[in-house]
């Protein structure tokens, strides 16, 4: 599926996955993630998992000289984002955003 996806061959013995949960309670310790910054990967991407009323923000994307955010892709259920590791992106939700609920990721990165 990826394959046809990114039009490459995917090897898949260098396919990394991770899960984020975060909330409110972590937000300024995990500030750093809201940062503009690229992976260290040929491909990055995530799904988001909560149900679409505990969806808010997405991920944003950015120019890398001017700091300008280009794009962001809304916060849906279900959702798959994959991107090329070298475009600048960062999570992209306000303080408050996550008070009662944690948002979670399934985050993957291709080598």
């Amino acid at each position: 599926f990826l394959s046809k996806l990114l039009n490459k061959d995917v090897i898949f013995d260098k396919f990394i996955f991770s899960f984020y949960m975060f909330d409110d309670k972590n937000y300024d310790k995990l500030k750093s993630l809201f940062k503009p910054h690229v992976d260290h990967s040929k491909y990055g991407g995530l799904v988001y998992l909560n149900k679409e009323s505990d969806c808010r923000g997405g991920t944003g994307f950015y120019k890398k000289n001017d700091w300008n955010l280009t794009e962001i892709v809304k916060m849906k259920y279900n959702r798959f984002v994959i991107y090329p590791a070298n475009i600048w992106h960062s999570v992209h939700i306000s303080k408050g955003d996550f008070t009662d609920k944690y948002r979670v990721t399934q985050n993957f990165f291709i080598k």
